[in-house]
C-alpha cells in the first residue's frame, strides 16, 4: 500500500551493525526429513540451486532436491510416509519424501554426478527409465532404483 501511495521512505541502515553472512559448509545442506514440511520446503528453496539441499536416496546413492511443491493436506492423493520415505505415484509423474508432519513432494532433483535434473512437472519420458528431455534420468528409472 506505501509504495503505491508514495508514501514509503527510505531509512538508510548502520553498517556498523552488518555483520557478514556464515560460510555454508555441505554437512549444512543436509536436509533432515524430520523437519515439519513447510521448514523443509523453505530450507531447500533457500539453498537452490547452489549450493542445494543433499538427502540420501534408499539406495545409498546422494542427490540435491533442487525444488519441491507443498501439496495440500486434503490431497487424496497425499500419500501417508514415515519420515525418510521416498514414493513414486502409481502414474510415475509424482515423487514424495516423509517429513516430520506430512509428505513433501519433490518437483526437480539432480542425482550425484548427473547432469542438473529431473525436474518432475515436465518429465515426458516416464516408462522404462528413458531419459527426460531435461537431459536426467525420469521418474520411473529413479523409482526403480530407490
Amino acid at each position: 500500500l506505501g509504495l503505491a501511495a508514495g508514501t514509503l521512505a527510505p531509512t538508510p541502515q548502520d553498517s556498523t551493525l552488518a555483520t557478514p553472512a556464515p560460510k555454508i559448509f555441505p554437512k549444512d545442506c543436509v536436509i533432515d526429513p524430520e523437519t515439519p514440511r513447510e521448514a523443509l520446503h523453505n530450507f531447500i528453496r533457500g539453498l537452490s540451486p547452489h549450493p542445494g539441499a543433499t538427502t540420501h536416496l534408499p539406495n545409498g546413492e546422494k542427490a540435491k532436491i533442487l525444488r519441491t511443491h507443498l501439496p495440500a493436506s486434503n490431497d487424496p492423493t497425499l500419500p501417508a510416509l514415515a519420515p525418510r520415505a521416498f514414493h513414486v505415484s502409481p502414474d510415475h509423474k509424482r515423487l514424495f519424501i516423509g517429513t516430520g508432519t506430512a509428505p513433501l513432494e519433490i518437483t526437480e532433483l539432480q542425482r550425484e554426478g548427473k547432469r542438473r535434473g529431473i525436474d518432475i512437472s515436465r518429465n515426458r519420458h516416464l516408462g522404462g527409465g528413458h531419459r527426460s528431455h531435461s537431459g536426467g534420468w525420469g521418474i520411473a528409472a529413479i523409482s526403480s532404483r530407490v
